[in-house]
This record gives structure tokens, sequence and C-alpha cells, in this order.
């Protein structure tokens, strides 16, 4: 691959989310195996929180007859999931649109990775050598290299697409391609991001692969979403955990408003 770059292309598959941490990490850190067994990992932790209501409850009951939320048949991963798997690197992710992460609104290019979801789909965009980004969509045959002029510009296009964008916090493996374009500050020979006059194409999901939130834990979230406007302050982790959930359930809300 160019530069060092590692990039793994989507087939006939549907585990863009696999594909997605192996790009920002830079190898072939995570199988399709092994997110499925943190799925299903969270799965049970899901069932035991969901039991605590009583195994006869009608939530608990309703909850155990549906299909598993961190995972599908066709290998579509949450962001639970991802969460998850980045926490072994000491990685997390923050909404972009969550207030601490005002500077990363105002200037990306300062910032190390993001990673987009739309719908089933997930993708990385990395930063490498400290200052050449490229955008590693496993959609795409090959890195698509983005300058930091118009970083911006492809963050909001993705925004105004309906993707969710992620700000990667943690300290990102050193690869080859890190290596090779250290020093650099742009790459003026190389093809740029342009903006396309339509996005990829995107298979819409099924009902069963929507991002849902059961019912006690949005009862939860919109209960510590109230306390927490009362408050003027509250820790970064108690940022964090209640944006990602704040997130799911916005995204949620926009799948229904479309089927």
């Amino acid at each position: 691959m160019e530069f060092g770059i590692y990039h793994e292309v989507q087939k006939d598959d549907a585990l863009c989310a696999a594909h997605c941490l192996n790009s920002l990490l830079q190898g072939q850190y995570f199988s399709a195996g092994e997110l499925t067994e943190i799925a299903e990992t969270l799965d049970e932790l899901e069932r035991q929180t969901m039991a605590q209501n009583g195994i006869d409850s009608v939530d608990f009951l309703k909850f155990m007859a549906q299909d598993s939320k961190n995972v599908d048949l066709s290998g579509n991963f949450s962001v639970q999931v991802l969460i998850k798997a980045l926490e072994a690197f000491n990685i997390s992710l923050i909404p972009l649109f969550h207030p601490s992460e005002k500077n990363s609104r105002e200037n990306p290019h300062l910032q190390n990775a993001f990673i987009a979801n739309y719908m089933s789909h997930w993708f990385t965009i990395r930063k490498f050598g400290g200052s050449i980004w490229f955008n590693l969509n496993s959609l795409f045959k090959e890195p698509e290299y983005v300058s930091s002029t118009f970083l911006s510009l492809l963050l909001s296009q993705l925004q105004q697409e309906g993707y969710t964008i992620f700000v990667v916090k943690g300290i990102l493996p050193e690869s080859k391609a890190d290596q090779f374009l250290e020093g650099l500050t742009e790459l003026p020979n190389y093809k740029k991001y342009q903006k396309p006059k339509q996005k990829p194409k995107i298979e819409k999901m099924k009902k069963k692969d929507s991002i849902e939130i059961n019912p006690i834990l949005k009862e939860t979230i919109e209960k510590s979403k109230r306390e927490m406007i009362n408050k003027e302050e509250f820790d970064e982790q108690q940022q964090m955990e209640l944006a990602i959930q704040l997130s799911l359930l916005e995204i949620n809300k926009e799948e229904k408003k479309e089927k």
C-alpha cells in the first residue's frame, strides 16, 4: 500500500466495523469473531441488568425476545462494541458535538483521528506522521488523501449527510505510514479530497439492524440528563458516557423517521 498505509476494503461482507478498527490501529487487530465475542459479552451484561427488575417482567421478556442490539447476522456491530474493543488500547470515543469537544470542532487537524458512523457503516479518518490525513473508508479501493484545509469540510459534509462523528481520544499505535510521512505537512502532488456529487451508496439497514435502547436504560439516561442540566459541573467520564448514550438515542430517532 502507498505510503505504507494499512487499508482494508469491504467486499461482500458487512464487516465495516472491523475494517474501521483495523484501519484506525493500522493492522489486523480485530476479526469478526473477536468482535462477536465482545458483542456477546455486552449482550450478557445487558441481560443481567434487565433481569434486575425480575425475569418475569414485561420489559425483560420483551428484551429476551429481541435480537441482539450489539451484532446482527450480517456482521453489523454497535458503537458499544467498538468502544469496548478500543478500551484495551486506552482509546476512547467522544461524539464531536459534545460540549467538551469545542476545540475538536474548531481545530480538527489537531486531533489524531475520527470515526464516522451512518446506519450500519463505520469508517476511520486518520492522521499520519503528525500532519497528513487520509480517509480510510473501506468502501474506497484505496485511502483518500485529505488536506488539512479540507478536513473541516469533509467532517461538515459527513454530518450533513447524517453521519455521527466520534473524536478518537488516546495514543494510537505507531505505524509504518507514520514513519514514512513523518515531517511532511502536505502532499501537494497527490490527489486530494474533493466534495463528491453524491455520497457512497450504503445499504439501508433492515428493521432489526436499527440501534435501539431498552426502556429502562433510556429512562435512566433521560433522568441523568435532567439532573446534570441543573448542575454547573460534572466530571469528564460522566460527560463522555452521557454523550455517547445520547448520541445513540439521536441515531435511533433519526432512523425511525426514515422508516
